[in-house]
């Protein structure tokens, strides 16, 4: 009879540690899931900072200076219009400019435009020089509407009005550092026409 109470008595015992000892294992469990989870989230969230970022079209398109450190505000641009005058061999853009109102106004700004077509097999690309503009927002608003017209010099060049007979397209970037970081190298150059602006080009022989 005392083995068989011992034997009850030891079952009984072992019964009740069990369940004690579920709830710490499911909350273990439930504890090792949800760092497996904040890990993938993060992780995910970290990998997206690091991806590539496609092209980007001419609105809104962010300008900083090539100095981290300086205080001048970032600037912004959104295309308007873009006019090419063959007869005047002059090109015209049409642009929103717009700062940060944290950080001082830029006391100069350069416009550079390149012109391209999809239908030059050559994949080349026209432009001039950057165009200054000073004192952008010297009447202290952070919006400002302007147009710049710069020398078409290849305006009369015959491989280039072939190319675009059909059509051109543009893309503007904007500096506030120098006259040299508003022209972008060849190999920086975006010749997709998805989100490029299209070209209104006047004068033109038919």
């Amino acid at each position: 009879i005392d083995i068989a109470l011992e034997q009850i008595i030891g079952s009984s015992c072992l019964t009740r540690r069990e369940h004690i000892m579920n709830p710490q294992k499911m909350l273990a469990g439930s504890g090792v899931f949800i760092l497996t989870l904040c890990a993938a989230i993060f992780g995910t969230r970290y990998l997206m900072t690091l991806a590539p970022t496609p092209p980007g079209a001419n609105a809104n398109v962010v300008s900083q200076p090539l100095n981290p450190g300086t205080s001048v505000a970032r600037v912004t641009h959104r295309v308007q219009l873009i006019t090419l005058d063959r007869q005047s061999q002059r090109a015209y853009t049409k642009l929103t400019l717009e700062r940060d109102e944290g950080a001082p106004a830029p006391t100069r700004v350069w416009v550079w435009t390149y012109f391209f077509t999809p239908h030059d097999k050559a994949r080349r690309s026209w432009s001039s020089e950057p165009i200054e503009v000073r004192e952008p927002f010297r009447d202290g608003s952070h919006r400002i509407t302007v147009t710049v017209n710069s020398s078409c010099h290849w305006c009369d060049d015959a491989s280039a009005s072939a190319a675009g007979r059909s059509s051109y397209y543009a893309r503007v970037n904007v500096s506030t550092e120098s006259k040299d970081a508003a022209a972008l190298r060849d190999e920086q150059l975006n010749l997709d026409i998805v989100s490029a602006a299209p070209v209104v080009v006047q004068g033109e022989e038919h």
